[in-house]
């Protein structure tokens, strides 16, 4: 709990009181996280260890020549309410514990008054509060041990360090103290009842049966219904990189691993394939081997049986030349898209994407597009999404937005393969417009993780309204190096967010794309260099988030993966 002061006016003080938490998680009631965990106040630096929860009363204030005594007359302090009505007894707050850290309802703070002595124009005067009792309940520890001054601010009270996404109810007293004499504690009290909701996703955490070093587990992630399939470029067990896919099952919110898929003819693939592009449509899973057979690149299709996963078809690109075929790919069900970024039609290295139909057993060749702008060294198709048969297309080093490399992206109906190009004039040189993109019928979404000194951005262009570019605020760290789409959930990674912990934020258009209107998560066991959001997809209620660089057990970049709830912050979410 923070004190600010935001006024002066003596013999008046007013004070807010603003409820945080850090950014830690743990279950509530587990080991000595609840009300009786020692804590130290960053103020003053006492503990609470003592019987009263009190520190000793300073000096009183030394009186300044020339000046009237702080201490004159003796009287002593008064603590009240500063509201309507102005002899406020009791307070009833309302928190809610997340990652993001803990905010309290609507924001505004618990303003106090405080009477103290009439004579200290000087401001010498120093006060503190007194927990006239321990606070019961499990969410909430306080110290009230801090002495302060009218400028001052302070932090009397605080959650334990591994309170975050906890749930409860706290109630205390406050009385005030000043340094003129040990009576002087005011006679009135506050009671301050607090609750704390829960605001946490929840999340199931997924990680391979067994791993190594560069594995990168989670660098590509899909959700269809209860399947999950989370790719690991760097996984060796058919040869140096050559990848493979863990298949897991979701039961409400927790996951099960029930395969591991690895293409047939991987061992024999030449150079290590990294397999990095999933997408899941139903029983359908598709991956993309974009290095495999000398960089041409190919694509692997699996399909459910009962629950057992079976390699169906390997598509190989149209022509052998190095095109990087598969370095993305999406499947709606129906419409397989496949990006070949170093397609060399248009230009060296301008991109290409091949679209396939499926007629239920295997994917047939419909046509091949490129930008009807094409460029060299654009990279078309770095990133695809398919809904409907509608296409998006990302050219993240495209020159034609508002300057070089800021990128662009591109949609083509379903009906005409018409060609629509969306650019940013709020993206900078070499923002990268179209690192990612996702569909949900016609609006598009799409990340620019290098714009605004890298710090990142990500617009939704609303093609049911003439284009209509939105701008989402979020986060620095590479906001927008993944991004999702269903409805109006949006999604939104940021792996390099807080030292490279990595964060996700989560929209509903519906309530807006300010910095209002999103809910942060990071991973609740997340460390610097996780790179948590490297990945995120969304099905339903569901959501998948890649953290390719997490150290497992131990091991360096061995990888991992979450399942988030994304309806389970109650009541917070959304605003």
């Amino acid at each position: 709990m923070k004190l600010k002061h935001v006024q002066h006016i003596l013999p008046i003080v007013i004070i807010g009181i603003v409820l945080f938490i850090y950014q830690n998680c743990a279950p509530i009631g587990s080991g000595s996280q609840t009300g009786s965990q020692n804590v130290t106040d960053s103020n003053s630096g006492s503990s609470n260890t003592d019987p009263t929860n009190n520190d000793p009363a300073p000096p009183p204030p030394t009186p300044v020549p020339g000046q009237p005594d702080p201490c004159a007359g003796n009287v002593p302090p008064t603590l009240n309410g500063h509201s309507s009505p102005n002899s406020l007894s009791t307070v009833n707050a309302i928190v809610y514990s997340s990652l993001g850290g803990t905010t309290e309802s609507g924001g505004a703070g618990i303003n106090l008054k405080i009477n103290g002595a009439s004579n200290d124009s000087q401001g010498l005067q120093q006060h503190r509060f007194l927990c006239t009792q321990r606070p019961t309940g499990n969410a909430f520890n306080t110290d009230c041990n801090d002495n302060f001054t009218f400028g001052n601010n302070l932090n009397f009270g605080m959650m334990p360090p591994q309170s975050n996404c906890q749930s409860g109810t706290a109630s205390f007293d406050l009385q005030l103290a000043d340094n003129c004499s040990s009576n002087n504690i005011s006679t009135n009290k506050i009671r301050i009842n607090l609750t704390v909701f829960d605001a946490c996703m929840a999340e199931s955490k997924m990680t391979a049966n067994s791993y190594r070093q560069q594995d990168k587990f989670g660098v590509g992630a899909a959700i269809s219904g209860t399947w999950m399939a989370i790719a690991a470029s760097g996984d060796d067990d058919a040869g140096y990189n050559h990848g493979a896919i863990h298949m897991f099952s979701r039961s409400s919110n927790s996951t099960t691993f029930k395969q591991k898929l690895i293409p047939s003819d991987a061992a024999g693939a030449g150079n290590g394939g990294e397999i990095e592009s999933v997408a899941l449509s139903g029983n359908i899973l598709v991956a993309g081997s974009a290095k495999s057979s000398n960089y041409n690149g190919a694509v692997y299709v699996f399909k459910n049986n009962n629950g057992t996963w079976t390699e169906t078809q390997k598509i190989n690109p149209p022509t052998a030349a190095q095109m990087w075929f598969g370095y993305s790919v999406a499947f709606d069900g129906s419409t397989l898209v496949v990006g070949a970024i170093f397609d060399n039609e248009k230009g060296t290295q301008a991109g290409a994407i091949y679209i396939y139909n499926y007629n239920g057993s295997t994917f047939q060749l419909n046509r091949k597009l490129t930008a009807s702008n094409a460029i060299p060294f654009q990279w078309y198709g770095f990133s695809v999404d398919v809904d409907n048969g509608n296409i998006a297309v990302g050219a993240p080093y495209s020159d034609q937005g508002p300057a070089a490399n800021s990128g662009s992206v591109y949609y083509y109906s379903s009906s005409s393969f018409n060609e629509k190009i969306l650019t940013s004039s709020k993206v900078n040189t070499g923002g990268k417009l179209g690192y990612a993109v996702a569909l949900s019928s016609t609006k598009v979404v799409a990340g620019a993780p290098l714009s605004n000194n890298d710090a990142g951005k990500a617009f939704l262009f609303d093609g049911s309204a003439a284009w209509t570019e939105h701008e989402f605020v979020g986060r620095s760290g590479q906001f927008g190096t993944s991004v999702d789409i269903e409805g109006t959930k949006v999604l939104i990674g940021a792996p390099y967010r807080n030292t490279r912990r990595g964060a996700t934020y989560y929209y509903d258009t519906k309530k807006g794309y300010g910095s209002n209107d999103y809910f942060e998560t990071m991973a609740r066991d997340g460390v610097s260099g996780d790179q948590f959001g490297r990945s995120v997809k969304i099905s339903g209620t569901y959501a998948t988030v890649g953290a390719w660089l997490d150290k497992v057990n131990g091991i360096d970049t061995a990888g991992s993966a979450y399942l988030l709830e994304l309806s389970s912050p109650s009541p917070r979410f959304p605003k």
